[in-house]
Parts: C-alpha cells; sequence; structure tokens
C-alpha cells in the first residue's frame, strides 16, 4: 500500500526524480472528457474524448502529462479504454504523472483488408491524435499539469501512431502512398485531415512504443536526428506485430543520434501474453521502464546534457591496459558472446568483456559483439530480456519459430561497442 501524499509546485517542476516510483495510493479518472468535433471516413459526425486520470489528492498543479494512445488495428474494435491502457495509466498516475487515454477515428476491417488500406486509417487516427495534443497543450490549468511536459505512451496500433507523430515532419511521407479509396478531397488524400494534419512535437519529450515498432507498410516518415527519443518494449514471440519494427525503429534512431532504447522480453507474445516459454505479468516491469526512460529524458532537457555519441571513440595508449564491456543487459538467461573487430573474430573472445592487457597499435578498429539469444534458451518462470539503450543495432538474425512460424525470434544482436583509437606512449 502507498500512502496519499501531495507534493509541492516546486518538487514537482524541478525533480523528474520524483516521478520513478509509485507514491499514491488512489487515483482518480475524469472519464469521457470531450476534445473534438470529426467526420469519419464514411461521412458520419463523430465526437472523441479523453479520459484523465490522476493522482487523487494532490494539488500540484504542474506535473508531467503522458497521452496514451490505444491499439486495435485501426478498427472499430479498438477502444481508450483497453485493460492495459487502463493498466499504464494508472501506473503513471500513481507516479505522479497526469495521464490522458484518447480517442481517434477508426474504421470497419472489411474496408481494410490490406496494410495499404490501413495506411490511411492510421494518418486519420495520428491527425486526431495531434488534434488531441492540442487539446492538452490548452487544458494544462484544469488538470494540473505542465504542457511543456508532454509524454506519449503507444501500444500495438497506437504504437505505430506515436512512432508517426515522433518522426514524421509536415509533407513527410517516407515514400509511402499518399491516396484514400474513401478520399473526399482533391488532390487525394486521408478523408478529413492528413492533408491539414500538423505534425508539431511542441511541449514533447519522449515516447514510449509497446509492441507496436512499425513495420514498413507504416513507415510514413523519414528518420532523422530531429526526431523524438523513443523507448521500445517488444516481446519476441510477438506473432500479431512482430519484434522486427521495434528493433529497426531503435537502430534508426540511435543511428541519428536520438536517444532510443529497446526492451525485449523473451517469450511473450503480443501486449505481453504469456505463453508456454515465458509466464508473469510484465506489466509492472514495462510500466518502470517506461517512467525510467522518461524521466532521464525530461532530466537530459536540462542545459548541458548532451547525448552521447551512439558508437563512442576510445583511446589508448600502447601497452596499456584496454577493457570494452557489451552496450547492453540481460536478465533471467545466458547469452554467448562473439567478438570482432573489423569485421574479423577475435579468438577467445566469448564473454560480455573484452580485455587487451597490452594493447598495441595493431588493436585499432571497430570493434562490435555478437549476443546469442538463443530460442527458448530461458526458465519460464524467469522474466527473460535484454536491453539496449542508445546504440545501433548493425545486425539482428531472426529465426522462424513457433506454431506455424508466426513469429520471428531474434536469435542474435550485433552491436558495435567503440571505435578503438591506439596511439603510442611516448
Amino acid at each position: 500500500m502507498f500512502a496519499a501524499c501531495s507534493v509541492s509546485v516546486a518538487s514537482a517542476a524541478d525533480q523528474p526524480s520524483y516521478f520513478l516510483k509509485p507514491r499514491f495510493e488512489s487515483v482518480v479518472t475524469n472519464s469521457a472528457v470531450k476534445f473534438a468535433d470529426v467526420v469519419d471516413y464514411k461521412g458520419k459526425p463523430q465526437d472523441l474524448f479523453v479520459d484523465i486520470y490522476r493522482p487523487e489528492g494532490d494539488t500540484a498543479t504542474n506535473r508531467p502529462v503522458a497521452v496514451l494512445i490505444h491499439g486495435g488495428g485501426f478498427r472499430t474494435s479498438g477502444k481508450r479504454t483497453q485493460k492495459y491502457i487502463i493498466h499504464f495509466a494508472n501506473e503513471l498516475a500513481r507516479r505522479g504523472f497526469v495521464a490522458a487515454s484518447i480517442d481517434y477515428r477508426q474504421r470497419e476491417g472489411d474496408d481494410m483488408p490490406t496494410a495499404a488500406d490501413e495506411l490511411p486509417a492510421m494518418k486519420d487516427a495520428a491527425a486526431d491524435s495531434l488534434t488531441a495534443l492540442q487539446w492538452i497543450r490548452t487544458h494544462g490549468k484544469e488538470y494540473g499539469y505542465d504542457p511543456s511536459k508532454i509524454f506519449l505512451v503507444g501500444g500495438s496500433a497506437g504504437g505505430r501512431i506515436t512512432c508517426a507523430i515522433a518522426c514524421r515532419e509536415n509533407g513527410d511521407t517516407g515514400g509511402l502512398p499518399v491516396s484514400d479509396k474513401f478520399s473526399t478531397t482533391d488532390p487525394a488524400s486521408s478523408v478529413a485531415s492528413e492533408k491539414s494534419a500538423d505534425y508539431a512535437r511542441d511541449g514533447l519529450i519522449a515516447a514510449a512504443v509497446l509492441w507496436g515498432g512499425p513495420e514498413p507498410e507504416y513507415r510514413c516518415f523519414t528518420i532523422d536526428g530531429g526526431d523524438l527519443p523513443c523507448v521500445f518494449i517488444h516481446g519476441t514471440y510477438d506473432s500479431l506485430v512482430p519484434a522486427d519494427g521495434s528493433a529497426f525503429m531503435q537502430n534508426e534512431l540511435a543511428k541519428s543520434g536520438v536517444p532510443a532504447r529497446l526492451h525485449l522480453l523473451n517469450g511473450y507474445e503480443h501486449s505481453l501474453k504469456e505463453t508456454e516459454s515465458a509466464g508473469g505479468d510484465a506489466k509492472p516491469q514495462s510500466a518502470q521502464w517506461i517512467a525510467d526512460f522518461f524521466v532521464q529524458e525530461w532530466q537530459r532537457k536540462n542545459p548541458g546534457e548532451r547525448v552521447p555519441a551512439a558508437v563512442p571513440e576510445v583511446q589508448a595508449k600502447t601497452g596499456e591496459k584496454l577493457v570494452l564491456s557489451a552496450p547492453v543487459s540481460v536478465q533471467g538467461f545466458t547469452p554467448s558472446w562473439e567478438w570482432k573487430r573489423d569485421g574479423q573474430d577475435i579468438p577467445g573472445a566469448n564473454g560480455a568483456t573484452l580485455t587487451i592487457e597490452n594493447s598495441e597499435e595493431s588493436d585499432a578498429g571497430l570493434y562490435e559483439v555478437t549476443m546469442t539469444n538463443r530460442e527458448g534458451g530461458w526458465a519460464k518462470d524467469t522474466m527473460a530480456h535484454v536491453t539496449i539503450d542508445r546504440v545501433p543495432i548493425s545486425a539482428v538474425n531472426h529465426s522462424k519459430g513457433g506454431e506455424g512460424g508466426k513469429h520471428r525470434h531474434p536469435e542474435s544482436l550485433t552491436l558495435p561497442v567503440a571505435k578503438v583509437v591506439v596511439v603510442a606512449d611516448k
């Protein structure tokens, strides 16, 4: 049990670490607050609503706010009240965030037989999410949050939407089609709002993408150094949205110099459902990962904080001891490790740490490590997982597995560790 407590305005504004751990016993919810009138793809008027979750009894007025975007494949069955959305909204509110779960327009499944048909629906959903963000920016005083401290959380299809908001610029399509068979505009575009959607990221600090790293068919954006920092959480046995997309996004953001973290949970299905290979509720740990990343990126906004290079340069002197560590953490299983320098195997280097006792000039080069994550090589009752932070993935080797080969488990991950320069010790 957590004691009900309040926090002063100063501590909420000045101490991001305050929001790392649950502090509040209960949460109050304002349900079905209307934020927009729209017209759906069939020309029918529709109201869009948001549910607001706040720590009960707290009087602070400058809290961070997390906007949650639900999943559902852009189909009308998706709801802002999905169980995992409610779970994460409450988890964040108990930490002191204000959480806002939003609606967006959706379509009938029969009208979207292919991913190409879903893409316009995703763009309309993103436009509605941007409208929700505009509403969020103007209602901070009413609900006790600071609109300059906005975070995004998107699950499944909501994760695809979140990636678009995090990475897309106005007019950017990523080379994907812009037409919509239901369009009523000229030139053809998404039904009502794609043409005028403003992909502004004012006030946004970071995003969490839950089992929704988009497949190529949904990447209507170009990734660059101005994109939003993102944390990706994905089960390795996801048969609905493969983990490939999250690995790709983390890799491309890290290469562009954008803070990006990837948590792969071994054996879990879509929405972190337990399987025969993985047991235990992974959502509480995931909520902590989200809070950790949000606080990290909030703190990084402080003056003087800089993003470290994706692949650091390490300088050593001849004869000096050099120690390199794999930029990845693992828990719940024991992987195998292989090291390379400039693409060549380093004999005997089979641990997470590589030690060179007496550096020579010939030891200079790009060092990479490959971690083998053998499928099913962990105990079912252990929440085994892999975490990669701020470094790109130079290679991902997936193996088909599971019933009917539905999922693609990342069997190995290759990560650049450092560019080593060895200079003569004078």
